[in-house]
């Protein structure tokens, strides 16, 4: 019988990836995952606002300030995402997470 570590076919022999590929990869993830998590959420927020105000019968510079607020708000979202995705991603570099 052979031994597949012996062999090299085992995934135990397996070369890791190098931490800073690993690292380019979770970065490139965190922000496009984040920025993709922004967008549909001003999307539908959007959505909402516009209808509901529309429904209400607000004036236009009413439905241009909400529509500025919850596109401030998403802005913000999405960057603490990102900062929180690319923390994670480097405590996984560090080895702190498995």
């Amino acid at each position: 019988m052979i031994d597949p570590i012996a062999a090299g076919t085992s995934p135990a022999a397996a070369p890791a990836p190098s931490p800073s590929r690993l690292g380019l990869h979770a970065i490139a993830c965190a922000v496009f995952g984040a920025g993709f998590v922004a967008i549909t959420l001003e999307s539908v927020a959007a959505a909402l606002i516009w209808s509901l105000a529309s429904m209400a019968r607000l004036p236009a510079g009413t439905l241009y300030s909400l529509e500025a607020v919850c596109l401030v708000v998403t802005l913000a979202g999405g960057f603490w995402l990102a900062r929180h995705a690319l923390g994670l991603a480097a405590a996984r570099a560090r080895g702190a997470l498995v």
